[in-house]
C-alpha cells in the first residue's frame, strides 16, 4: 500500500463538491481559474477552499488527473440515463477495483466499512466508538492498514467516520433513519442496484439476465464489497433492496438451470414477489 497517496476518509468531507468540479473539467474548463469562474468554488491560499477540497477528491477517487496546470477527466464507467449515477457509480468503480485481499488500495475503506455493515448491521450509530473500534479491529484483522507519510497507522477516528457517513449516503448506500438524531439504515439505493444488475447481465450475462452467483461475482470485482451468509444468502439490508427491486417488478429472480440457488436472509418473500422458489438467475425487466 502507497503510503504518500491521499487518504479519501482525510480529503473528502463533502462529496457533492467532486461532481461540481467534475462537471465543469468535462465540459472543458479545465484550470483552477477556469473551474472557480464555472462553479463559484472557491480557492484559498492554504489549499484548503472548496475547490482545493474537491480535486483533490477527484485525483483521489480516480476521476480526474493533472497535466501540467490542467485538470482532465478521467471517463466515467458507467452509461445509464442518470448522470449523477453514473459518476456515483465510477467512485465505488474505482475503490472496490483496488479492494483486493492480496493487496489492499489504499481507498479500500470505502467499500470495506460498507461490507462490515452488511454483514453486521441493518441499522446503526453514526456516532458510535463501538461501531468505529469494532470496525477498526476488522480492518487489522483483514490486513487492511492505511498509513499517512511518516508511516503511522490510521486509525478509524470520529472524524474519519463521519467522512465516510457522508461519503456513503451520497453514494447511496446509507441513509438518515427518520426520528432518530445521528442513526442511519443500512440499504443500498434501489437505482443503484438496478442499475448494477443490468451492467452485470450486459458484461457477465446474455444482456437479459444472469446466474445470482455471477452478479456477486461481478459486484464484488466492480462495484461493492457484497457478503453472503453461510448458507449462501444475501445479507438482510442488500436482501432488502433485492426484494424491492422484483416486488416493484423491475427485477425478476427465476428458477433457471442447475446453477447454486440464492436465498434472502431476514426478508419474508410472498409468491406474487418476483421471486421463484429456489431462484438461482436474476432477469431484468427492460
Amino acid at each position: 500500500m502507497i503510503t504518500s497517496e491521499q487518504y479519501v476518509l482525510n480529503v473528502v468531507q463533502n462529496p457533492k463538491l467532486l461532481d461540481i468540479a467534475y462537471r465543469a473539467i468535462q465540459a472543458g474548463y479545465t484550470e483552477k481559474e477556469e473551474i472557480v469562474a464555472k462553479t463559484g468554488l472557491e480557492s484559498e491560499d492554504d489549499g484548503n477552499g472548496t475547490l482545493e477540497q474537491a480535486i483533490k477528491g477527484l485525483l483521489t477517487f480516480g476521476l480526474a488527473r493533472k497535466s501540467e496546470y490542467k485538470y482532465l477527466p478521467e471517463p466515467l464507467a458507467f452509461d445509464t440515463d442518470d448522470w449523477g449515477l453514473n459518476f456515483r457509480m465510477t467512485m465505488l468503480h474505482n475503490v472496490t477495483n483496488e479492494a483486493t485481499e492480496s493487496d489492499w488500495g489504499k481507498q479500500s475503506v470505502v467499500v470495506l466499512n460498507y461490507e462490515w455493515l452488511l454483514e453486521n448491521k441493518q441499522y446503526f450509530n453514526g456516532t458510535s466508538s463501538e461501531l468505529r473500534d469494532k470496525i477498526d479491529r476488522w480492518h487489522r484483522d483483514i490486513g487492511y492498514e492505511p498509513r499517512n507519510n511518516n508511516g503511522k497507522r490510521m486509525k478509524l477516528n470520529p472524524e474519519k467516520f463521519n467522512h465516510w457517513r457522508n461519503q456513503a449516503e451520497y453514494l447511496g448506500l446509507i441513509h438518515p433513519t427518520k426520528g432518530r438524531s445521528s442513526n442511519y439504515t443500512v440499504a443500498p439505493d434501489p437505482d443503484l442496484v438496478e442499475a448494477s444488475v443490468y451492467a452485470a447481465c450486459k458484461e457477465e450475462g446474455d444482456g437479459e439476465g444472469l446466474e445470482a452467483q455471477q452478479y456477486v461475482d461481478w459486484l464484488n470485482q466492480n462495484l461493492l464489497r457484497v457478503p453472503l451468509t453461510t448458507e449462501g444468502e444475501f445479507t438482510k439490508p442488500f436482501a432488502s433492496t433485492l426484494y424491492r427491486l422484483a416486488k416493484n417488478k423491475r427485477i425478476a429472480f427465476v428458477k433457471h438451470g442447475d446453477q447454486a440457488q440464492v436465498g434472502f436472509d431476514g426478508v419474508a418473500i410472498d409468491s406474487n414477489d418476483g421471486i421463484a422458489k429456489n431462484a438461482n438467475y436474476i432477469t431484468v425487466n427492460a
